[in-house]
C-alpha cells in the first residue's frame, strides 16, 4: 500500500518507496536481452535494477532503478520495447495462475519508456478488449537518467485497468 504517495518526478526519494517488496533483476537468468542481435548480458554493471509497485484507492505506482551501461531509446511510442523500457502484465480477476501464453487469458500489457515524443505509457494488449490500445493519456510517467542509472516513475489510475463493474459478465 502507497502510504506515501510518490511524487511521479523520476526520483525515488528516500521514504517515498517501499522497498520491502521490490523485485530484483541482478542474475543473468532474469534478464532478457531483445534485438537482432543481442550481445551478452556482462553482469550487473552491464544491466540490473530493482523493481517496486504499490498502490492505493485511485492509482497504481511503479518505480525502478535500473544499471544500464548504455542508455538507447527514443523510438515511437508503439515500439518502446525495442529500447531501454520497462514493460509489464496486470490480470484482474479470480484466476488462480495466469501465465503469457496461456489458452483463453488476456491481461494489460503496458511499457514505460522514453520515445521520440516523451516519456510515455503505451498499452499493447488489453484484458478482455476493455479499454483502447495506444498511449495510456491517463498515466503519469517521469524518467531521469542520472550515470549509468535510469529512474523510472509511473502512476496510472484504477479506472483505466480494473474493469469497470457495468461490464462484469
Amino acid at each position: 500500500y502507497a502510504y506515501e504517495k510518490p511524487k511521479i518526478d523520476g526520483k525515488l526519494e528516500d521514504g517515498e518507496w517501499n522497498k520491502t517488496s521490490a523485485m530484483y533483476v541482478d542474475t543473468q537468468e532474469q534478464v532478457k536481452l531483445l534485438g537482432v542481435n543481442p550481445k551478452e548480458w556482462g553482469g550487473i554493471d552491464d544491466l540490473s535494477g530493482y523493481v517496486m509497485m504499490e498502490w492505493d484507492e485511485d492509482y497504481l505506482y511503479l518505480g525502478a532503478e535500473m544499471t544500464d551501461d548504455v542508455f538507447k531509446n527514443g523510438e515511437r511510442a508503439d515500439l518502446i520495447w525495442k529500447g531501454d523500457s520497462i514493460q509489464f502484465g496486470i490480470f484482474y480477476g479470480k484466476q488462480t495462475q495466469v501465465a503469457m501464453g496461456q489458452a483463453n487469458t488476456t491481461y494489460h500489457e503496458i511499457g514505460i519508456g522514453k520515445s521520440e515524443s516523451g516519456d510515455v505509457a503505451y498499452r499493447w494488449l488489453s484484458q478482455d478488449n476493455i479499454y483502447q490500445k495506444g498511449l495510456c493519456e491517463s498515466a503519469e510517467v517521469a524518467i531521469t537518467r542520472e550515470g549509468t542509472k535510469t529512474y523510472y516513475e509511473f502512476k496510472m489510475p484504477w479506472k483505466d485497468i480494473i474493469r469497470p463493474t457495468d461490464t462484469n459478465p
